[in-house]
C-alpha cells in the first residue's frame, strides 16, 4: 500500500511539473502574441496561425522566392502606425562610421578567400576581383547599443517570428546570433553615403527598412553568384558585376516597413548611394542554423571601431 502511495505521489508530481511547464510556455506565447500583434500586420502575415492555409501559402511563397533569387520581400510587414516610433527609437544612437576602402570579400583578414585563379585575365583593365577595393560610408550601431525596450528588438527576440523565419527557409530551427555586437544592428546612411559590395558572414540575414531616404539607397544583389562549394568564387562573373556588364543582378527599391529575407553568404550585394536630407535607417537581424555563433574579435573591431576594441581589451581578449 505504501509503495502504491509513493508511486502515485511521483506520478502526480511529474504531472504537475509538466502542466506547469506547459502553462509557462502558453503564457510566453500569449505574451509574445500581444506584443507582436501591435507591431506586425498579422492580417497580411498570419504568423500566429501556423496551421492555417494562409500561413502555408506564405511559407511556400517565401521558399520559392528564396530558392529562385535568394531573396524575398514582405512589404508592409511592420504596421504603418508604429513604423515611425520604431525608427525614432533607434535613431541617433552612438554609431561607428565605416568610412573606408574595403574588399568585397571581407573587412578582416580571416574573411579573405583563397585566390583560386590568380591568372584571371584583366577585364577592361580591372584587377583580379579579390583584389578590388570599394569605398563605403555607412554608420553602424552595434547590438549592445540598441535599447532593450526598442520595438525592433521585440521583433528580433519574438519566438513567433523566429519560428516563421525558420519555416520560410525550409529549416527545422534557426538561432539568434550569439554575438552582442552583431546580433542586431542598425545602419544609418546620410546624403552621399553608400554601402560597398560584400558577402554576409551568416547564412540568414533579415533586414527591416525603417526609414526610406528621399532618393537612392536602392538594394542591388547578384543572386547565387558564389557557388555552393567552398572556394567556388566564380571570379569571372564577379569581374563582370564590378564592371557593370553582369546581366543577372537585381535592384530593389523597397518601401519602409518591408522585411527582407536574404542569403548573403552566396549573393554579393550593396546599397547604392543615398541622396537628400532624409537618411536611410535599416535594422539588420542576424540568425544562423547553428547555435552560439559569435563574430571574430578582429572582425568586430573592424566593424564597430575603438569602443568595441576597448571592451575586448578590458575583458583581456586583446593583448
Amino acid at each position: 500500500m505504501l509503495q502504491f502511495f509513493l508511486i502515485l505521489v511521483v506520478l502526480t508530481t511529474k504531472s504537475l511539473g509538466s502542466g506547469s511547464e506547459a502553462l509557462c510556455e502558453l503564457e510566453t506565447e500569449n505574451e509574445d502574441f500581444e506584443i507582436i500583434r501591435s507591431l506586425i500586420d498579422l492580417e497580411k502575415y498570419p504568423l500566429h496561425k501556423p496551421h492555417s492555409t494562409k500561413y502555408d501559402e506564405l511559407i511556400e511563397f517565401c521558399k520559392i522566392q528564396l530558392k529562385k533569387f535568394g531573396s524575398v520581400d514582405l512589404p508592409g510587414f511592420i504596421k504603418a502606425d508604429v513604423l515611425q516610433e520604431m525608427a525614432e527609437q533607434v535613431d541617433n544612437l552612438p554609431s561607428h562610421n565605416r568610412l573606408n576602402i574595403v574588399s568585397a570579400y571581407g573587412a578582416a583578414l580571416d574573411d579573405e578567400p583563397t585566390e583560386i585563379n590568380k591568372t584571371l585575365p584583366l577585364q577592361n583593365g580591372q584587377a583580379h576581383p579579390a583584389r578590388r577595393k570599394f569605398a563605403q560610408d555607412v554608420f553602424a550601431v552595434a547590438g549592445d547599443m540598441i535599447p532593450g525596450s526598442a520595438l525592433i528588438r521585440k521583433v528580433y527576440e519574438s519566438p513567433m517570428v523566429l519560428k516563421f523565419l525558420a519555416k520560410a527557409q525550409g529549416k527545422e530551427k534557426i538561432f539568434h546570433m550569439d554575438d552582442e555586437f552583431q546580433n542586431i544592428n542598425v545602419h544609418y546612411m546620410y546624403d552621399g553615403c553608400t554601402r560597398a559590395w560584400h558577402y554576409d558572414g551568416t547564412d540568414t540575414v533579415i533586414t527591416i527598412l525603417l526609414q526610406k531616404p528621399n532618393q537612392g539607397g536602392e538594394y542591388e544583389f547578384a543572386p547565387f553568384i558564389r557557388g555552393e562549394k567552398k572556394g567556388d568564387e566564380n571570379f569571372e562573373a564577379v569581374a563582370k558585376l564590378f564592371e557593370g556588364s553582369y546581366e543577372n543582378s537585381i535592384v530593389k527599391n523597397a518601401d519602409a516597413g518591408t522585411l527582407n529575407l536574404f542569403n548573403g553568404l552566396r549573393s554579393l550585394h550593396r546599397v547604392r548611394t543615398v541622396y537628400g536630407p532624409r537618411k536611410r535607417i535599416i535594422a539588420i537581424l542576424s540568425y544562423h542554423t547553428e547555435p552560439n555563433l559569435k563574430g571574430a574579435v578582429k572582425k568586430n573591431i573592424k566593424l564597430y571601431g575603438e569602443r568595441v576594441e576597448q571592451i575586448y581589451r578590458e575583458r583581456g581578449q586583446l593583448q
